[in-house]
């Protein structure tokens, strides 16, 4: 199993979960500048196409205690963001600026003892 290097803070089960989630987001940050590889703030968009998925999407942001970054965005908004989803039918997204990327392929030699 290959780690594809996403660093997430959103959808975490319990807000000491998604405390941990971000005190570890912000330790990747600082591993990359002293170790010399990449952290880059990608965000995340997790689409609706369905009114119970859209109703899910709004509750869980109803219920986060700290939306930090996170907001519903309109179909239209999120084709802007992202013109290559299908747009027929997409009725919303929820919109996050917290989550990160690593390569793990650079991660592992830069990190890792030889």
């Amino acid at each position: 199993v290959r780690n594809f290097g996403m660093v997430w803070e959103i959808g975490q089960s319990t807000p000491e979960i998604e405390a941990l989630a971000q005190r570890s987001h912000h330790h990747w940050r600082e591993a990359s500048a002293e170790f010399g590889f990449s952290h880059r703030t990608v965000g995340s968009l997790h689409f609706a196409y369905e009114p119970l998925e859209l109703a899910v999407l709004e509750e869980y942001l109803d219920k986060i205690p700290d939306p930090r970054g996170r907001k519903m965005i309109s179909a239209g908004e999120a084709i802007e963001k992202v013109p290559v989803i299908r747009p027929e039918g997409l009725l919303g997204a929820l919109y996050s600026e917290t989550e990160g990327s690593v390569d793990p392929r650079e991660v592992a030699p830069k990190v890792l003892p030889a």
